[in-house]
């Protein structure tokens, strides 16, 4: 009977442990946001890439669809010559955070 009642304990224990374990990697995953991000688009079955394309003079977002995403006030004379031409080879931006830190730094 002792026996069994140290081996209730010991897996008790283990259990414990593990549950501690996990319980700190979900509070790290959960303040570091770029890895929530990565965790959000990779669960995310209906995201798509960005497009960036130049129309009427401005930068706008379309999505692979063809919709339009966002619409910005970036004046294509803004962006640097080697950005214009990616631009206009087919420049794809794969995340949000890629999509927002592109747009960042264009916008005034």
């Amino acid at each position: 009977m002792k026996k069994f009642s140290y081996s209730i304990g010991f897996f008790f224990a283990v259990f414990l442990l593990g549950l501690g374990f996990y319980a700190s990697y979900q509070y790290a995953c959960s303040r570091d946001p770029e890895l929530t991000d990565q965790v959000l688009e990779a669960e995310n079955p209906l995201h798509s890439d960005y497009h960036i394309k130049i129309e009427n003079e401005k930068v706008i977002v379309l999505l692979d669809d063809g919709t339009v995403y966002e619409t910005t006030e970036i004046s294509k004379d803004t962006l640097p010559s080697s950005v214009q031409e990616q631009i206009a080879r087919g420049y794809v931006i794969k995340t949000s955070r890629e999509l927002y830190s592109f747009l960042e730094n264009f916008s005034s």
